[in-house]
């Protein structure tokens, strides 16, 4: 069943696709297109034919309703990098940022980005261009804060101001443990 793509980032030579209800990652590359990556969720993986089938609601609240199942739905932007992959995805009503890197085949989970760089705020992953992660950012997410980003600061911000495009050079994806 078609539709429109979840992601379309482009690495090296290749575009990697995520489809919407789709665990797999698609790349083109030379006017091919195949499967590169399956995303394995374990216990938390749905069958997503078998749930349309059951499923008699309202197509558009198909993702809602499969969340409140218990299911992880798949990622909904995929980008790559020299060292790292990137992706995201919703688990019930929280949604997880996964790095693997790439050299150590190590993959890091959390639910919150941070930049480590000047603690800013790091925004919606958009996009990648040049080994860097774009992001964007609401100026509201930015009012109250008590510091701005470096390149922010003395611009006026208010509700009505433009989005605010970042880019984020991903040197190495860290996890911080709160655990003793």
């Amino acid at each position: 069943r078609g539709s429109a793509p979840s992601s379309l980032s482009c690495y090296e030579n290749t575009i990697s696709i995520t489809q919407p209800l789709s665990n797999i990652i698609y790349c083109y590359k030379n006017g091919s297109l195949e499967s590169r990556f399956e995303i394995d969720f374990g216990a938390l993986a749905c069958d997503f034919d078998a749930e349309r089938d059951l499923y008699t609601g309202n197509p558009s609240t198909f993702a809602p309703y499969l969340r409140t199942r218990g299911y992880s739905l798949p990622p909904s932007r995929f980008f790559e990098f020299k060292n790292l992959i990137y992706f995201d995805f919703k688990s019930v009503d929280e949604t997880y940022f996964v790095f693997l890197d790439k050299a150590s085949g190590v993959t890091h989970i959390g639910n919150e980005l941070v930049d480590d760089v000047d603690h800013g705020i790091f925004g919606l992953p958009i996009a990648s261009w040049d080994e860097k992660l774009v992001t964007i950012i609401e100026p509201m997410d930015l009012l109250d804060r008590p510091f701005l980003p470096q390149g922010l600061i003395g611009r006026e911000l208010d509700e009505l101001s433009n989005p605010i495009l970042a880019l984020h050079t991903l040197r190495e994806a860290i996890w911080i443990s709160n655990e003793d």
